[in-house]
């Protein structure tokens, strides 16, 4: 538990989750044993714990589920260790017996101005208040 502590000292981890940064080895036992996701785990590099992650919405029928409540040290962001922990998972069956992988992508609202503008010169359109609005 000491290393899953240590690994959850970032504030710049906590910057996006709904809970404040542990304060101590029990507040992340607490938080991993309390986990709105099940089953939670702590995720492993080199035998260390570098944070933990969650199934959420499994479906076994499919054999698909939401993998969420992810939080890593610093030193594990931008590397394999997520990519590989959401590898091969099915979101949804379909009506023909295949399934369909899901991906969810968030936008900020300051991020939103240039996502429209991009998405609308995709589509063709110009953008609000332009003169080719007319």
């Amino acid at each position: 538990m000491a290393d899953l502590f240590e690994a959850a000292q970032d504030d710049a981890v906590w910057r996006w989750l709904p809970l404040p940064r542990p304060d101590s080895e029990q507040d992340v036992r607490q938080l991993v044993r309390d986990h709105p996701g099940r089953p939670a785990w702590a995720v492993l590099v080199g035998g260390r714990a570098v944070g933990s992650s969650a199934y959420l919405d499994v479906d076994l029928g499919v054999g698909g589920l939401e993998i969420g409540w992810t939080w890593y040290a610093r030193s594990a962001w931008g590397g394999r260790v997520n990519p590989e922990c959401k590898l091969l998972r099915h979101a949804r069956l379909r009506h023909d017996g295949s399934v369909r992988d899901t991906t969810y992508f968030s936008i900020l609202t300051a991020e939103w101005p240039a996502v429209r503008t991009g998405l609308q010169a995709r589509l063709g359109l110009s953008a609000p208040g332009s003169a080719a609005d007319g």
